[in-house]
Formats: C-alpha cells, sequence, structure tokens
C-alpha cells in the first residue's frame, strides 16, 4: 500500500489550486457585497461561491481539483446571487408595500383632521350667521351687531324666525306675517 504524503508535489499542488480557487471565489463574492448588492444578494453570493467551490473540489479527480474548485465556485456564487437578488426584491417588495400603507394610513389621518377642522369651521360660520341675522320683532329692522340684545333703533327684542305654535310652520322674520296664514284661527306668530 502506498501512502501519500503530504509534501507529494501533485497533492500540493492541486490543494493550493484548490485554496487559491476557494480564494478566488471568496474574493469575488466579496467584492459583489461591496458593489451595492442587497444583503440577501451578497449572503447568498458568498455562500454559494464556498459551497459551489467544495462541492467542484469533491467531484472532480485528483488533478482537477483547482479546477472544479474555480468553476464550481462561480457557478454557485452566480447561482446564490441569484437567489439572493430574489429574496432582496421580495424584501424591497414588501417595504415599499409597508410604505404605501402607512401614507395611505397618514394621509386618511390628515383628510380626518382636515374635515373635523371644516366642520368645526362650518358650525362656527352657522353660529355667526345665527348671531348676526336677527332682526327685530317691532320694527323688523335687521341688527348685525355682535352681542346686541335689543335693537339699537325702538329697543325691540332680536329674533331669527317666527314660527307657529299650531302647524309648527316657520317664518322669515322679512315675510310679514304677524299671523300665521295656514291656521284658520288667527295663530299669532311667536318669536324665536
Amino acid at each position: 500500500m502506498t501512502r501519500i504524503s503530504s509534501h507529494s508535489p501533485k497533492l500540493s499542488s492541486s490543494l493550493s489550486i484548490g485554496t487559491t480557487a476557494l480564494l478566488s471565489t471568496t474574493v469575488f463574492a466579496f467584492l459583489l457585497t461591496l458593489c451595492g448588492c442587497g444583503k440577501n444578494e451578497a449572503t447568498g453570493s458568498l455562500v454559494g461561491g464556498a459551497a459551489g467551490a467544495g462541492i467542484g473540489a469533491a467531484v472532480c479527480n485528483s488533478g482537477n481539483r483547482g479546477t472544479g474548485a474555480l468553476i464550481g465556485g462561480l457557478a454557485g456564487t452566480l447561482l446564490g446571487s441569484t437567489i439572493g437578488r430574489s429574496a432582496d426584491d421580495e424584501e424591497r417588495e414588501e417595504d415599499q408595500a409597508r410604505e404605501r400603507e402607512y401614507q395611505a394610513r397618514a394621509r386618511a389621518q390628515q383628510e380626518a383632521r382636515h374635515r373635523h377642522e371644516v366642520a368645526r369651521v362650518q358650525a362656527e360660520n352657522n353660529t355667526l350667521r345665527q348671531t348676526l341675522n336677527r332682526w327685530c320683532v317691532n320694527c323688523n329692522r335687521q341688527v348685525n351687531l355682535v352681542g346686541a340684545n335689543s335693537c339699537p333703533s325702538c329697543g325691540g327684542q332680536l329674533i331669527h324666525e317666527r314660527f307657529c305654535r299650531g302647524c309648527a310652520q316657520t317664518f322669515s322674520p322679512t315675510s310679514g306675517y304677524r299671523y300665521c296664514p295656514y291656521c284658520r284661527e288667527g295663530v299669532v306668530l311667536s318669536a324665536r
């Protein structure tokens, strides 16, 4: 039985070629990590290169282990890079979908705040209109003084509208009605 010593030229040259192939594949994969690739693409190329080099060296016969490791490492690097790139694309799409959802939620909250603000301003405007659109019950003049409780001309009570207690109809103070035109009894319109 012949033993191959570790100092055999054939074994040491194939080991050095295999080591060189593994090292070059690792360097190639490392360069892929620096070229702006995603983390999964870089990891895939590094793991694929190392696994491909190991498989390539193991599959080839003893004289071609370095070449097998180099070819296997390059093939593994490319395959791992492709698989990693697809994983990076999936992550990027998930991040973009999450970002779109967050923006839509923020936009909906902002629109709700705007709707609430518009409703508040409209209610305030209605209150001001009711305050400003008052009429004197005696002289039927419109009074636009904020905070006034009586007519500045005659001292009469200020009202917003007239209504009938019998049929619940409302009338504008400028209509000129003192009695309800719909009720036969001639019900006097009340001021509100």
